[in-house]
């Protein structure tokens, strides 16, 4: 399972395979694909990624609604490690 969109008008990628999913997120101008430990240090991408439970191959046949699920969590996780912007 794999997906590519916005999160917050950046870049994702998502992708669940194995045991485990991940969801990449880039800054303007760089590819979610290319989020690295690298890139995080540079500021360019965020990356949060969990072991899915069950057996070794179940995260590669996640239903939509689970997938759903895992991007809206990461989605909060992400939107709490950015500093808190100025009300309009």
């Amino acid at each position: 399972m794999q997906g590519d969109g916005e999160v917050d008008g950046l870049p994702f990628y998502f992708r669940a395979r194995w045991d485990s999913w991940e969801l990449d997120i880039a800054q303007p101008g760089c590819d979610p694909l290319d989020v690295d430990e690298a890139a995080m240090a540079r500021g360019e991408g965020w990356r949060h990624e969990e072991v899915w439970p069950g057996g070794p191959y179940d995260a590669g046949y996640l239903e939509l609604d689970d997938v759903q699920r895992c991007m809206d969590r990461a989605a909060a996780l992400f939107r709490a490690s950015r500093p808190a912007r100025p009300a309009p």
